[in-house]
């Protein structure tokens, strides 16, 4: 009798502890990837909102002006905004 080495066949011999030890292990990878995509794209936005800050404090516009409309009511400031303020 040979070893069914496929990847079916050693997850369906295996115990029912390695089972569970390898759905822990797969559901651990899925919930880092999550994080990893999250992080991705709070990073991606905050490096969008920084260059459009940068954008218009370089573009010769009045800085109160600028300044007035970072602290409108309501309104959402960047990190780069917030440090502007």
């Amino acid at each position: 009798m040979t070893p069914d080495l496929t990847l079916v066949g050693l997850i369906s011999e295996a115990s029912l502890l390695v089972k569970l030890v390898m759905l822990i292990l797969l559901l651990a990878s899925v919930f880092s990837w999550h994080i990893i995509f999250r992080k991705k794209l709070m990073l991606s936005r905050a490096a969008r909102a920084a260059t459009a800050f940068e954008d218009t404090f370089w573009s010769g516009k009045d800085l109160v002006s600028i300044y007035n409309r970072i602290n409108a009511p309501k309104y959402d400031a960047s990190a780069m905004e917030r440090i502007f303020q």
